[in-house]
């Protein structure tokens, strides 16, 4: 079964990655899909991690050199953690097999969100994060490296529930968040913060 499947585009063509059970538990493969409709890299997709585990909630986004970026939950370990792999234009992974961690913040991680940082082959990832509710946290990424400290940044930490997260670039290296907050009481209200490029 290939499940889940999420897409994005640039002008070389769309980049799609899915969980797969080919292998018994849920791992991550990606492709990409040429704007004549060829499929230039491996045969059923390329590896993006097939570590114990299962890996879901994967987003993509291209490179700009005519691969991807990916993020995901990844439950290898029991909380939960969000992982990052890039993916060339041929399909092979750059970084460490089956990925980099984005932050070691404690606590279970999930809802990873992507976009581009506005410059060639950089990302800034946000996720919610498990402290005495859902909290906001972002990182920004450049080829595998964390440039906002080991364990990411707090973008709300506010008591109560953060969530529904949703993010868009700024255009300008930072990001652009907005999800629904629980702080004021029951009915949830919608909160935004935007990080620029130091975090």
């Amino acid at each position: 079964s290939q499940e889940s499947p999420e897409i994005s585009a640039d002008i070389l063509g769309a980049y799609l990655i899915w969980k797969d059970l080919r292998a018994g538990n849920y791992d991550l493969y990606a492709t990409r899909i040429n704007a004549n409709g060829t499929i230039p890299w491996a045969a059923n997709g390329s590896v993006v991690c097939t570590a114990t585990g299962t890996q879901e909630q994967q987003q993509v986004i291209p490179n700009g050199f005519g691969g991807l970026i990916a993020v995901w939950r990844d439950l290898r370990v029991a909380t939960g953690d969000i992982y990052y792999q890039l993916l060339n234009a041929s399909g092979s992974a750059q970084l460490t097999a089956n990925g980099v961690v984005v932050s070691t913040a404690a606590g279970n991680k999930q809802n990873p969100q992507i976009v581009s940082d506005g410059f060639t082959g950089g990302a800034i990832i946000a996720w919610q994060l498990t402290t005495s509710g859902w909290d906001i946290y972002a990182q920004r990424m450049k080829s595998g490296t964390p440039l906002w400290g080991v364990t990411g940044v707090a973008v709300c930490s506010v008591t109560y529930n953060e969530e529904q997260l949703q993010l868009i670039s700024d255009g300008n290296g930072g990001a652009v968040m907005a999800w629904a907050d629980s702080r004021l009481g029951w009915e949830y209200n919608i909160f935004a913060q935007r990080l620029d490029a130091n975090g």
